[in-house]
């Protein structure tokens, strides 16, 4: 501790030291003029008045403790959905990427069945149409035996 602060101190400590006893004297002094029930009565007055005193530094600082409460749980709140809405539009981008992939995919895939569909019908038409020209050129030629 600095010098200065230790004589702030010292001074505070013999300022309540000499008002306790100023106190005790000043009651000694009621007590002897009015009698015992006006010290007790002053003492209850001087106990309800602490107790409201610290009543209101306990409500304050439970109002101190909510304010600061709220205002980390606003922080959290305000990073976690940051966090969420970033996440989120990573998430969407990569189901947007894949998406595109899985489409593209499909198609081409769609193209190759396609193609070999035209294909295989073109030469089963054409195994069909050889077929027919094969048959009708026999029943041309062999129509007068049948």
């Amino acid at each position: 501790m600095s010098l200065c602060r230790m004589m702030i101190l010292r001074k505070l400590i013999s300022f309540l030291l000499f008002s306790l006893f100023f106190s005790i004297l000043l009651l000694l002094l009621v007590h002897f003029i009015c009698g015992p029930e006006c010290v007790k009565f002053i003492l209850s007055f001087v106990v309800d008045f602490i107790k409201a005193f610290l009543s209101v530094i306990v409500n304050i600082l439970q109002a101190l403790l909510s304010l600061i409460m709220n205002l980390i749980h606003g922080i959290l709140s305000l990073i976690i959905n940051f966090i969420q809405g970033v996440l989120g539009v990573i998430v969407n981008f990569i189901q947007g990427v894949l998406s595109l992939i899985i489409n593209f995919i499909q198609g081409v895939l769609g193209f190759v069945v396609n193609f070999i569909q035209g294909v295989l019908g073109f030469v089963v038409n054409l195994v069909q149409g050889f077929y027919g020209f094969i048959v009708n050129l026999f029943l041309c030629f062999f129509k007068d035996c049948l």
